[in-house]
């Protein structure tokens, strides 16, 4: 199985010895604990609100730091205030972390993808966000191809050829079903990442508003669509029909807690294999130990019963000039 972590200069036996220093120190990291540690809160703070308070009446001490929530009398059950301020923080988090979830899972994939000699400074040189996005929506395309394929079997499972893993190699068909897969759930972060306009409004300040709505559409007395449940309201500027301009909308998108925690969790897998795989390529590790695991679909995880809707639009009746 491949090891070799790019081309260097055979010559120059000094930076090859500082681009393996950076490349073991680098894969001594593990990114995946920070984001199931902050998956572990949100599930804490969406399923646990009520204990979370009790602790916080009784108090909380990190150093010189302590903080309490003024109320003398214990707690048995959240009011209508405490369970919005939840439900709020819940649904924006939720959107959050899966937003940076799915990029960090694209911005490894595609330096990896290249084979750079040194990971770490590929990643750090990628400064320029519209030159990412773009090589994401390249990445879409090319993952339907046989080099895009190629490129993820390398990536994300160490190898094109299943027989090197020996007698614990999945069959034909196995290893086809995971690549399929995989694909699948790659594409969708993709995806994700680039339709980010909540993200990006939620991280300058806040300009969502978290509530609970629901919605149906009827044509001739006939339901053909609905969505209910946590949602976020934000303003998006979108092409006018023509490419004529930009005009203002109102999107309401519904964000469904638990469905969305599995996808956060799949995508914190699929960068634990990655950096799996990389850290045999590129960093110390004496062999390659992988889980083969085919997840549920996007399509199956992501679309509850009778949900049909996503998300919905209406425009402001005015373009992004409009107004200063």
């Amino acid at each position: 199985m491949e090891r070799d972590g790019g081309e260097l200069d055979p010559n120059d036996e000094e930076v090859a010895a500082r681009v393996k220093k950076l490349n073991v120190d680098f894969y001594q990291l593990d990114p995946v604990a920070y984001f199931l540690f902050r998956l572990r809160n949100l599930l804490l703070s969406a399923g646990r609100g009520l204990e979370l308070e009790r602790m916080l009446i009784e108090g909380v001490e990190v150093g010189v730091f302590a903080m309490s929530v003024p109320e003398g009398s214990k707690v048995d059950s959240l009011d209508e205030e405490q369970r919005d301020e939840q439900h709020a923080f819940v649904t924006l988090e939720t959107e959050v972390l899966l937003h940076h979830v799915s990029e960090t899972l694209l911005r490894l994939y595609l330096t990896h993808e290249g084979r750079p000699p040194c990971p770490w400074i590929s990643l750090s040189r990628e400064r320029s966000p519209r030159r990412f996005k773009n090589k994401v929506s390249g990445l879409v395309d090319r993952l339907q191809t046989p080099g895009g394929e190629e490129g993820l079997a390398r990536v994300l499972l160490g190898t094109t050829d299943r027989t090197v893993f020996g007698d614990s190699a999945p069959s034909g068909e196995e290893w086809a079903e995971l690549i399929d897969n995989t694909r699948l759930w790659l594409s969708w972060f993709a995806g994700y990442m680039l339709d980010g306009d909540v993200y990006n409004a939620a991280k300058h300040g806040l300009g969502v508003y978290p509530k609970r709505t629901g919605v149906r559409v009827e044509v001739d007395g006939r339901e053909l669509a609905g969505a209910s449940g946590p949602c976020l309201e934000f303003l998006q500027s979108v092409r006018l029909d023509g490419g004529q301009g930009r005009e203002w909308q109102r999107t309401t998108k519904w964000v469904h807690w638990d469905r969305l925690f599995g996808a956060i969790h799949i995508g914190c897998q699929l960068i634990d294999r990655l950096w799996t795989v990389a850290r045999y390529r590129y960093g110390e590790s004496e062999r390659l130990d992988l889980t083969f695991r085919v997840f549920a679909t996007p399509s199956a995880l992501l679309r509850p019963e009778g949900m049909d809707l996503a998300k919905i639009s209406h425009s402001l009746g005015f373009d992004v000039d409009a107004l200063p």
